[in-house]
C-alpha cells in the first residue's frame, strides 16, 4: 500500500524524504522515488519542516511518541503537519491528535470517512433516481407526440 501511496505523491511533491528502520529499504525507495534518505532515529528533527508524515510499519507500537513529538512540533514555523499512520497496531501516539498544529488520521479515521462517503453516495441515489426518471418521462412523451403527429400526417 505503501508504494501506491508514495508513487502518487512523487508525482506532485518536490521533495520526498524516506526513513526505514532497515536503512537500505529507505535507500531503495527513495531511489526509486527520487528521495532523500534519513536515519530512523533522526525522524523526529523532520518534524519542523516536513509538510506530511507517513507511517506504515507492522508491529511497532508508538514508534512517534508523544514526549518526542512535542518539542519539535513547537519548532514549526509552518502549516499543519499532516499525519497518516497506516501501521497496525498504530504507530503514532494518539496524544498527538490534540497538537493543534498537525492533523493526525488513522486506518480507524480512514474507515470512518469511507463510511460516511459510502452514506452520502447512497442518499444521493434517490436523487438520481428522480433525475432518470423525469427525464424519461419527457423522452417518452416526445416519442408519443412524434407518434401522434406521425399518424396526422398520414
Amino acid at each position: 500500500m505503501i508504494q501506491i501511496i508514495v508513487s502518487f505523491l512523487a508525482e506532485y511533491t518536490p521533495t520526498l524524504i524516506f526513513s526505514n528502520r532497515t536503512y537500505s529499504r529507505a535507500v531503495t525507495l527513495a531511489h526509486k522515488n527520487n528521495g532523500k534518505v534519513v536515519l530512523f532515529s533522526q525522524v523526529y528533527t523532520l518534524i519542523p519542516t516536513i509538510d506530511v508524515m507517513i507511517t506504515a510499519l507492522s508491529n511497532a507500537k508508538d514508534i512517534i511518541s508523544y514526549d518526542h513529538f512535542s518539542p519539535y512540533i513547537n519548532e514549526r514555523k509552518r502549516d499543519t503537519l499532516f499525519m497518516l499512520d497506516l501501521g497496525i497496531p498504530r504507530n503514532i501516539d494518539q496524544r498527538i491528535k490534540k497538537q493543534k498544529e498537525c492533523r493526525l488520521y488513522d486506518i480507524g479515521d480512514l474507515d470512518e470517512i469511507s463510511r460516511k462517503n459510502m452514506e452520502l453516495r447512497k442518499s444521493e441515489i434517490i436523487h438520481t433516481e428522480k433525475i432518470i426518471d423525469d427525464q424519461l418521462k419527457t423522452m417518452l412523451h416526445y416519442i408519443e407526440r412524434s407518434r401522434h403527429f406521425k399518424k396526422e400526417k398520414e
